[in-house]
């Protein structure tokens, strides 16, 4: 994991989607957003997304509010679902 690019943030993306959407498409969007980031700023940048980052039995709402104050950009994928 990369740290976060921006200063004074943990991370610099917080990725924000439905439990509906397909966890395949999702991998490969945040890989295609990592890429084009890379390529802008020639430096990997630090993503958060809950599938890889809230354990069965945590306090998901306080987590996932924790993540969105300490990250610099929120992206909200928006689907059908």
């Amino acid at each position: 994991m990369a740290l976060a690019y921006v200063p004074g943030y943990s991370h610099d993306v917080f990725l924000s989607y439905a439990r509906g959407d397909d966890p395949a498409w999702l991998g490969t969007f945040e890989d295609a957003l990592c890429t084009a980031v890379r390529g802008r700023l020639g430096q990997e940048i630090n993503v958060w997304r809950d599938t890889e980052r809230i354990r069965v039995g945590q306090d998901w709402q306080r987590e996932i509010a924790k993540a969105i104050s300490s990250t610099a950009v929120f992206v909200a994928v928006l689907s059908p679902s």
